[in-house]
């Protein structure tokens, strides 16, 4: 996943890159002991392999996290009545 997410920066996509999971299965949750990766897998294991990731292929890990998780989204979700 990071490196498609690092390919499209790569090809000026930045700015539309949403991240998110799909929890929607009670057994992909954590605490039922059947393995699932959890809600918090996403922040907890996949992000800092992220920003690790980007930053050596001459990247700002952080400004790119920002971009991912709060700057993209407040714009592709923005309401208007």
């Amino acid at each position: 996943m990071a490196s498609v997410c690092l390919s499209l920066i790569k090809h000026r996509h930045k700015d539309q890159i949403v991240v998110g999971g799909d929890i929607a299965r009670r057994t992909m949750y954590r605490h039922d002991g059947e393995g699932g990766l959890g809600l918090g897998y996403i922040l907890e294991s996949w992000v800092p392999r992220f920003i690790e990731q980007a930053n050596e292929a001459g990247y700002d890990g952080q400004a790119l996290f920002r971009a991912f998780f709060i700057d993209n989204p407040r714009r592709a979700f923005v309401f208007k009545p």
